[in-house]
């Protein structure tokens, strides 16, 4: 369940912000200084939906990333989910915080709910690389495995040197029985990695 209330959200964050000015004192200090800024902007800038996007991620990415508690990590994580709401509601074409958005509640186990925030990236930007591998991606873990080769296939059309997207086909064609094409899709994606190394 989503965090609801200014009082409330404002609460949660004063929470996070003070927890790690504790906490981060041995941590990188460009990692800090990121979220401080994030946190800093969110209060001075309410109705900007980039501050709100980037605090969101600050949130997604290197907090909940950088935190143990499986329980504050939820909160943590469904703040950011309401922070990437913020920026769409000021801004509904945003089409990375939908993304963004998408792979919060992924993280959280949230499929349908992700699935439907990386399609909505697609209708403001179909060329998003990453709501595609996305897709991909989602569609694998819930074993709807057509679909997820689906949206492989157009992120190798798209990039055909990004060796993951070789590796997740064969991943798949492996979940499968399809040997054949397994061994095709992985061999190809070793073959990417080993060019880069050289």
């Amino acid at each position: 369940q989503f965090v609801t209330g200014n009082v409330t959200l404002t609460t949660i964050s004063f929470l996070i912000i003070g927890l790690y000015s504790i906490k981060t004192f041995s941590r990188n200090p460009n990692w800090e200084n990121n979220v401080s800024l994030c946190s800093h902007d969110v209060f001075v800038s309410d109705k900007s939906a980039r501050v709100h996007y980037s605090w969101g991620k600050a949130l997604s990415w290197t907090v909940y990333t950088n935190e143990k508690d499986q329980n504050l990590k939820k909160v943590i994580m469904d703040s950011a989910i309401k922070e990437f709401d913020k920026a769409i509601k000021i801004y509904d074409s945003y089409a990375e915080a939908y993304n963004e958005k998408g792979c919060a509640l992924e993280e959280l186990g949230r499929h349908n709910e992700a699935i439907a925030a990386f399609i909505k990236t697609l209708e403001i930007n179909p060329n998003s690389y990453e709501a595609i591998q996305n897709l991909g991606a989602v569609y694998g873990i819930i074993n709807q495995n057509d679909k997820a080769l689906e949206y492989y296939k157009k992120a190798i059309e798209m990039d055909p040197n990004d060796e993951e997207n070789y590796k997740c086909s064969g991943m798949i064609y492996q979940k499968t029985g399809d040997s054949f094409n397994a061994n095709k899709y992985l061999d190809k994606a070793n073959r990417l990695a080993n060019d880069k190394q050289k």
